[in-house]
């Protein structure tokens, strides 16, 4: 390959990398398959798990840290989640699972209603599906509620990720009604889930759509010098 060539594609696989934003992580194991997607860009986070209906997952709860498994990172670094697969809470993660009522040991950091949504996606199994501005949670005005503002992350990933996922089974089943509210989640179990902890895991950059043609331009350019010059020469004979 000619020098020059070698060059453009070089320069093409570095534009591509360095303009991509969105971090993605998949992983199947212990019966939950589940798809990551993180823009550090927009802080818009994304998560699908499909599950299967036998089991019977009625909520689930997770963290997620840029690396290291979520519990050894230092407590009051992170954000932790809840969903009752509809709504979802977000409270500041002062160690151990708080398994039993999340809200009893911290301040409910963001709620966010009815943005989980749900689909068959095989037989037997049904996948659900959120997307979650995160910039809020994330940002300096939620770090102020915390216990330790000047090291708070909140949730994210990048190149790599850490996390738990754990669907959860019978999360409400000794909830009373108006126990849960927009304001307050005081009554969840999660003490019987499926899912995994994962630590130090490999992501995958996507590229914005942009990224494409702008790594694809000096091959472009290249490919077009070639046939100009198959074409003079053609004249030329």
């Amino acid at each position: 390959m000619k020098p020059i060539v070698t060059a453009l594609l070089a320069l093409a696989a570095s534009a591509t990398a360095a303009s991509a934003t969105t971090y993605r992580y998949m992983s199947t194991t212990n019966g939950v398959d589940a798809t990551y997607l993180y823009d550090t860009r927009t802080d818009v986070f994304q998560l699908d798990f499909e599950v299967l209906d036998s089991v019977g997952v009625d909520g689930a709860w997770w963290v997620i840290n840029d690396g290291p498994n979520p519990a050894k990172t230092g407590a009051t670094q992170l954000a932790i989640l809840y969903t009752d697969l509809m709504n979802v809470w977000a409270y500041e993660y002062t160690g151990g699972y708080r398994r039993s009522d999340p809200g009893a040991s911290g301040t409910l950091l963001q709620y966010y209603g009815g943005v989980v949504s749900s689909s068959a996606s095989g037989v037997g199994t049904t996948t659900y599906g959120l997307t979650l501005d995160l910039t809020d949670l994330n940002g300096a005005s939620t770090a102020a509620m915390t216990t330790d503002p000047a090291q708070w992350k909140g949730m994210f990933f990048n190149q790599t990720l850490g996390t738990w996922l754990h669907p959860t089974i019978g999360a409400f089943n000794g909830c009373s009604a108006g126990d849960n509210t927009p304001t307050q989640l005081t009554c969840f179990d999660g003490s019987n889930w499926i899912g995994w902890d994962e630590s130090n895991r490999t992501t995958t950059a996507v590229p914005l759509p942009g990224a494409f043609s702008l790594a694809a331009a000096p091959l472009a350019a290249l490919g077009f010098g070639a046939w100009r010059r198959r074409r003079q020469n053609a004249r030329a004979a």
